[in-house]
């Protein structure tokens, strides 16, 4: 064998080994592509949508005005929290919120729900806040008419997370849809640091 025949091989054989990385390297990307492509699904698939709404019931007994969490999303919600804030922003207990009543409305009974660690399956809600008086006709329009202003000088919001610790947080008074975050941040457990 000729010294150019053995080149031409050592050069075909170097072509060869080339090719084999490129494609190596074309197949990995691919792979890891499909990868992304795979795992952005997977989240997708079991995404929660926390959306808080209010409610006023009346009933024969009483009549209740209630702040809920809905999740309307396709996967499970860890709630991790809930907030209420002034329209300063400052957070205050629900009960300095009805702290300001109309003349003539008593005081009404209060149950809040400690939200952390709270599951909601997907289609599932969950009072956070509901205030209760008792049924009166006399009342009843002072109690709606408060209400219908309630959510303008307060705003309660939540944060939840996903199967994958995927977090957002949403609020009563948000217009569009929840906001990303990298983590649910407790008020209480921030406070202790």
């Amino acid at each position: 064998m000729s010294r150019s025949e053995r080149s031409k091989q050592v050069s075909f054989a170097a072509v060869g080994s080339i090719a084999a990385i490129v494609i190596s390297a074309v197949a990995v990307f691919i792979a890891w592509d499909e990868a992304q492509i795979m795992r952005r699904q997977q989240h997708a698939s079991v995404t929660p949508i926390v959306r808080i709404t209010t409610s006023f019931v009346i009933q024969e007994d009483r009549q209740a005005v209630a702040i809920t969490a809905e999740n309307v999303g396709i996967g499970p919600a860890f709630i991790e929290g809930a907030l209420v804030k002034n329209s300063r922003g400052e957070e205050i207990t629900m009960e300095e919120a009805l702290g300001a009543l109309p003349e003539g409305l008593a005081r009404p009974s209060l149950w809040t729900s400690d939200p952390d660690g709270l599951v909601m399956e997907a289609g599932g809600e969950a009072p956070l806040f509901v205030a209760t008086w008792p049924a009166d006709e006399s009342i009843n329009n002072a109690v709606r008419q408060y209400w219908a202003g309630f959510a303008d000088s307060v705003d309660v919001s939540a944060c939840f997370c996903s199967i994958y610790n995927r977090c957002w947080t949403t609020t009563l008074n948000q217009k569009l849809r929840p906001e990303r975050v990298d983590k649910c941040v407790n008020s209480n457990a921030s406070a202790d640091k």
